[in-house]
């Protein structure tokens, strides 16, 4: 018979906060969370066919549409905190990791995060959601 290891579990470290030059893209979702909290759901596969590229507030349009169908596509609505908060959520730590993931071209890191959440259904288009948020980061 083998002993068992056993290894300290730390339940009492604080979770991992975003990083300073995230931060402003963390408070500007959070804006828009909020005032997406007032607008109608969008149903997740329509979500596509409201962005207009050519759109001059199209940035605004990608992260107000992101927000709208994410509750649908985490099957749970997200929660976000209200801006200049210093702590964060699991969903906003989980979508920042996401668009640093994909802005920095980590394909494994963005899939890997997108398979842990995202109902197979819908993955392919929040997917699509998410790298059109990116590419307005990475401009």
């Amino acid at each position: 018979m083998s002993a068992l290891l056993k290894l300290p579990v730390h339940t009492d470290r604080p979770a991992p906060e975003v990083r300073d030059d995230v931060r402003p893209l963390l408070n500007k979702l959070r804006f828009a969370a909020t005032t997406c909290r007032a607008s109608a759901r969008l149903d997740i596969f329509a979500a596509c066919a409201v962005l207009d590229p050519n759109e001059t507030r199209a940035e605004a349009a990608q992260i107000n549409t992101l927000l709208r169908v994410m509750g649908q596509a985490l099957g749970k609505e997200p929660v976000f905190l209200r801006p200049g908060v210093e702590t964060t959520s699991f969903d906003e730590r989980w979508l920042i990791a996401a668009l640093m993931a994909k802005t920095a071209g980590d394909e494994d890191s963005f899939a890997f995060l997108l398979l842990s959440r995202i109902e197979h259904s819908k993955r392919r288009i929040f997917a699509l959601l998410l790298s059109g948020l990116a590419e307005f980061l990475t401009e």
